[in-house]
Protein backbone atom coordinates (compact mmCIF):
# COMPACT_ATOMS: atom_id res chain seq x y z
CA UNK A 1 0.00 0.00 0.00
CA UNK A 2 2.76 2.13 0.83
CA UNK A 3 4.39 1.72 -2.34
CA UNK A 4 0.85 2.49 -4.13
CA UNK A 5 1.21 5.68 -2.63
CA UNK A 6 4.52 6.58 -3.16
CA UNK A 7 4.02 5.61 -6.58
CA UNK A 8 0.52 7.68 -7.26
CA UNK A 9 3.00 10.76 -5.25
CA UNK A 10 5.70 10.46 -7.53
CA UNK A 11 3.24 9.83 -10.32
CA UNK A 12 1.86 13.31 -9.20
CA UNK A 13 5.13 14.95 -8.69
CA UNK A 14 6.23 13.41 -12.44
CA UNK A 15 2.90 15.20 -13.99
CA UNK A 16 3.22 18.19 -11.93
CA UNK A 17 7.41 19.04 -13.46
CA UNK A 18 6.23 18.34 -16.77
CA UNK A 19 3.37 20.67 -15.95
CA UNK A 20 5.29 23.15 -14.33
CA UNK A 21 8.14 22.64 -17.05
CA UNK A 22 5.20 23.50 -20.03
CA UNK A 23 4.20 26.51 -18.15
CA UNK A 24 7.63 27.56 -18.04
CA UNK A 25 8.21 27.15 -21.13
CA UNK A 26 5.29 28.97 -22.39
CA UNK A 27 6.13 32.40 -19.69
CA UNK A 28 9.67 31.97 -21.72
CA UNK A 29 8.23 32.53 -24.87
CA UNK A 30 5.76 35.14 -24.17
CA UNK A 31 8.96 37.14 -22.34
CA UNK A 32 11.34 36.32 -25.13
CA UNK A 33 8.24 37.99 -27.38
CA UNK A 34 7.89 40.78 -25.17
CA UNK A 35 11.21 41.46 -25.22
CA UNK A 36 11.45 41.11 -29.12
CA UNK A 37 8.10 43.43 -29.03
CA UNK A 38 9.82 45.81 -26.97
CA UNK A 39 12.96 46.01 -28.73
CA UNK A 40 10.69 47.24 -31.66
CA UNK A 41 9.02 49.79 -30.35
CA UNK A 42 12.53 51.13 -28.52
CA UNK A 43 13.71 51.18 -32.10
CA UNK A 44 10.61 52.86 -33.28
CA UNK A 45 11.07 55.90 -30.41
CA UNK A 46 14.79 55.89 -31.46
CA UNK A 47 13.95 57.05 -34.73
CA UNK A 48 11.25 59.26 -33.91
CA UNK A 49 13.16 61.09 -31.72
CA UNK A 50 16.02 61.77 -33.99
CA UNK A 51 13.56 62.98 -36.59
CA UNK A 52 12.16 65.17 -34.17
CA UNK A 53 15.25 66.60 -33.72
CA UNK A 54 16.27 66.67 -36.94
CA UNK A 55 13.03 68.44 -37.38
CA UNK A 56 14.06 70.93 -34.40
CA UNK A 57 17.32 71.38 -35.99
CA UNK A 58 15.88 72.80 -39.80
CA UNK A 59 13.26 74.83 -37.83
CA UNK A 60 16.17 76.62 -35.97
CA UNK A 61 18.11 76.97 -38.87
CA UNK A 62 14.98 78.62 -40.45
CA UNK A 63 14.27 80.60 -37.67
CA UNK A 64 17.96 81.62 -37.74
CA UNK A 65 17.70 82.58 -41.53
CA UNK A 66 14.26 84.30 -40.76
CA UNK A 67 16.09 86.15 -38.22
CA UNK A 68 18.56 87.61 -40.35
CA UNK A 69 16.07 88.37 -42.60
CA UNK A 70 14.34 90.40 -40.69
CA UNK A 71 17.30 92.29 -39.18
CA UNK A 72 18.91 92.66 -43.15
CA UNK A 73 15.96 94.76 -44.01
CA UNK A 74 16.40 98.49 -43.05
CA UNK A 75 12.85 99.35 -42.24
CA UNK A 76 11.86 99.09 -38.67
CA UNK A 77 9.72 95.65 -38.53
CA UNK A 78 7.61 94.25 -35.42
CA UNK A 79 5.17 91.56 -34.99
CA UNK A 80 2.89 91.42 -31.74
CA UNK A 81 0.48 88.74 -30.90
CA UNK A 82 -2.93 88.58 -30.61
CA UNK A 83 -2.48 90.07 -27.09
CA UNK A 84 -0.96 93.11 -28.14
CA UNK A 85 2.55 91.56 -27.30
CA UNK A 86 6.05 91.91 -29.25
CA UNK A 87 6.94 88.65 -30.22
CA UNK A 88 9.59 89.86 -33.15
CA UNK A 89 11.01 93.05 -34.07
CA UNK A 90 14.37 93.77 -36.31
CA UNK A 91 16.98 95.89 -35.15
CA UNK A 92 16.02 98.77 -36.86
CA UNK A 93 12.64 99.09 -35.18
CA UNK A 94 14.53 97.94 -31.38
CA UNK A 95 17.52 100.56 -32.28
CA UNK A 96 16.80 103.20 -33.46
CA UNK A 97 13.11 103.64 -33.13
CA UNK A 98 12.41 102.28 -29.73
CA UNK A 99 16.22 102.99 -28.44
CA UNK A 100 15.92 99.80 -26.57
CA UNK A 101 17.70 96.31 -27.11
CA UNK A 102 15.11 93.28 -29.27
CA UNK A 103 14.95 91.73 -25.50
CA UNK A 104 13.94 94.27 -23.37
CA UNK A 105 10.99 94.70 -25.91
CA UNK A 106 10.02 91.12 -26.54
CA UNK A 107 7.47 90.00 -24.11
CA UNK A 108 6.10 93.25 -23.36
CA UNK A 109 3.15 95.65 -24.53
CA UNK A 110 3.16 98.68 -26.10
CA UNK A 111 2.26 100.11 -22.76
CA UNK A 112 4.31 98.50 -21.08
CA UNK A 113 6.98 100.23 -21.94
CA UNK A 114 5.75 103.86 -21.64
CA UNK A 115 8.42 104.69 -19.02
CA UNK A 116 11.17 104.19 -21.45
CA UNK A 117 9.66 105.36 -24.70
CA UNK A 118 7.84 108.66 -26.00
CA UNK A 119 4.20 108.51 -25.53
CA UNK A 120 3.37 109.64 -29.37
CA UNK A 121 5.12 106.58 -30.44
CA UNK A 122 3.42 104.42 -28.04
CA UNK A 123 0.12 105.61 -29.53
CA UNK A 124 1.11 104.77 -32.98
CA UNK A 125 2.35 101.14 -31.56
CA UNK A 126 -1.26 100.71 -29.86
CA UNK A 127 -3.16 101.80 -33.05
CA UNK A 128 -5.38 98.91 -34.11
CA UNK A 129 -5.33 97.85 -38.02
CA UNK A 130 -8.89 97.15 -37.97
CA UNK A 131 -10.28 100.55 -38.79
CA UNK A 132 -12.35 101.49 -41.64
CA UNK A 133 -9.61 101.79 -44.31
CA UNK A 134 -8.79 97.97 -43.70
CA UNK A 135 -8.09 96.02 -46.69
CA UNK A 136 -7.94 92.27 -45.97
CA UNK A 137 -6.80 93.09 -42.54
CA UNK A 138 -4.42 95.96 -44.24
CA UNK A 139 -4.25 99.69 -43.29
CA UNK A 140 -1.58 102.15 -42.94
CA UNK A 141 -0.94 105.76 -41.70
CA UNK A 142 1.55 108.52 -41.53
CA UNK A 143 2.55 109.77 -37.82
CA UNK A 144 5.24 111.87 -36.57
CA UNK A 145 7.15 109.85 -34.47
CA UNK A 146 10.26 110.58 -31.78
CA UNK A 147 13.12 108.29 -32.49
CA UNK A 148 15.49 106.73 -30.12
CA UNK A 149 17.87 109.58 -31.14
CA UNK A 150 15.54 112.37 -30.36
CA UNK A 151 14.42 113.78 -34.19
CA UNK A 152 11.26 113.50 -34.85
CA UNK A 153 10.88 111.51 -38.20
CA UNK A 154 7.52 111.05 -40.41
CA UNK A 155 6.87 107.72 -40.89
CA UNK A 156 3.92 105.06 -43.09
CA UNK A 157 2.65 102.52 -40.70
CA UNK A 158 1.72 99.71 -42.40
CA UNK A 159 -0.23 97.00 -40.24
CA UNK A 160 -1.36 93.75 -41.20
CA UNK A 161 -3.24 91.21 -39.36
CA UNK A 162 -1.27 87.71 -40.03
CA UNK A 163 -4.61 85.73 -40.66
CA UNK A 164 -6.89 88.07 -41.79
CA UNK A 165 -10.32 86.32 -42.91
CA UNK A 166 -9.93 83.63 -39.98
CA UNK A 167 -11.87 82.68 -36.97
CA UNK A 168 -8.29 83.48 -34.87
CA UNK A 169 -6.01 85.79 -34.32
CA UNK A 170 -2.61 85.10 -34.93
CA UNK A 171 -1.36 88.62 -34.17
CA UNK A 172 -0.39 92.12 -36.08
CA UNK A 173 3.13 92.96 -38.17
CA UNK A 174 3.93 96.36 -38.52
CA UNK A 175 6.73 98.00 -40.84
CA UNK A 176 7.64 101.60 -40.85
CA UNK A 177 8.30 103.59 -44.13
CA UNK A 178 10.54 106.60 -43.13
CA UNK A 179 9.39 109.81 -45.21
CA UNK A 180 10.55 112.19 -43.56
CA UNK A 181 12.84 112.97 -46.71
CA UNK A 182 10.06 112.36 -49.12
CA UNK A 183 7.77 114.96 -46.95
CA UNK A 184 10.38 117.44 -47.08
CA UNK A 185 10.86 117.72 -50.87
CA UNK A 186 7.07 117.85 -51.18
CA UNK A 187 6.94 121.07 -49.23
CA UNK A 188 9.85 122.27 -50.33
Amino acid sequence: MIMMLLAATGGWLGYECYRLRQRLTRMSQTAQSKRIEYERLESERRGEADARHLTEDKLRSYLQLMDTIINAIPNPIYFRDSDDVFQGCNTAFAEKIMGLTRDRILGQQPRDLAAKVPDALIACLERNPMGDDTDNGLSSFEAKVPCADGTKREFLFTLNILSPGKEWDAGRVGVMLDLTQKNRAARE
